[in-house]
């Protein structure tokens, strides 16, 4: 397979910039025949996945660490007791999100860091003006405020919310994280900013973040893989929506399983593949360490 118009256009870059090189393999999946058998495409054509080289220089890349939470974590909200962490429901998310955070988003944080790749944190307003990495942002007079949201007028007899979370979480459900735990909940010490790296709250600030740099694509971590790391300010939604290549490390985030799709991580698998469709493209955290030890010996 060739590359496509955007690839061709990022190897431009790279050899304008002069700066060391990451190369790693990417993937996204193809279609055919969206609109039904009518359209009349080779009947050889390939509907599937695609794996493909990509290139890009050092200081055009960043890496997105998506609400990297301490849900669980011993100085957390709701810590795990012992014997007792996987109780086969949906929390159940929370214990694998700690695992992938140790396991493969603090060194893919740190290997980054190494060759020089700019690292963004996506936090909550409840917690983010504890770090000076976001203070620094919020004040910084060139980076954009979020704009005042539209005016809408909405339903006539709007459904109250409450219902709603009633609904989806039961009528015990005590609140959200950081109502109930604004002290303690925060970013997981794992993976917390360093000197160096950025925090924000809106895509607004990413956004300026990244032309300041000269930032054109956007590695993404974290949790959830259906919910956070599409939806959320600064998510894939919003950055796509902008015209950045969007790229997910598919062992560095986890969805929301169910019983029915616990046994074969269906949720996350399907979320994976929908953003590789729709949205942009996957690698892995191998795959991208390996080309941060490359562009880093190439430095030296």
């Amino acid at each position: 397979m060739g590359l496509d118009e955007r690839f061709r256009e990022v190897h431009t870059s790279v050899q304008m910039t002069g700066n060391p090189v990451l190369t790693f393999t990417i993937r996204h999946t193809q279609v055919r025949n969206v609109y039904g058998p009518g359209m009349g495409y080779p009947p050889d054509s390939y509907e599937g996945q695609i794996d493909t080289a990509y290139e890009v220089s050092v200081g055009e890349i960043g890496v997105v660490s998506v609400h990297g939470w301490n849900l669980g974590a011993p100085d957390g909200p709701y810590p795990f007791q012992p014997g007792k962490e996987h109780d086969g429901s949906m929390a159940d998310w929370v214990l694998r999100a700690g695992e992938i955070m140790r396991g493969k988003i603090a060194p893919v944080l740190a290997a980054a860091r190494a060759a020089g790749v700019k690292v963004f944190h996506m936090a909550a307003d409840s917690y983010a003006e504890r770090y000076p990495q976001y203070r620094a942002v919020r004040d910084d007079p060139d980076i954009r405020k979020p704009p005042a949201p539209p005016e809408r007028r909405g339903c006539i007899k709007p459904l109250d919310f409450r219902d709603h979370w009633h609904k989806k979480f039961g009528p015990d459900w005590p609140g959200a994280v950081w109502e109930t735990h604004p002290e303690q909940f925060d970013i997981a010490k794992v993976v917390k900013p360093v000197a160096g790296d950025y925090v924000f709250v809106y895509a607004e600030q990413l956004d300026d973040l990244c032309r300041r740099h000269g930032i054109h694509t956007l590695i993404y971590t974290g949790f959830m893989a259906d919910v956070c790391v599409l939806n959320s300010p600064g998510g894939v939604r919003d950055m796509f929506g902008l015209g950045y290549r969007c790229i997910v490390l598919r062992d560095c985030t986890t969805a929301h399983e169910f019983p029915a799709t616990v046994a074969d991580w269906t949720m996350n698998r399907a979320a994976i593949q929908k953003f590789e469709y729709e949205w942009g493209w996957t690698s892995d955290s191998e795959e991208f360490m390996r080309a941060c030890r490359g562009a880093l010996k190439s430095k030296t």
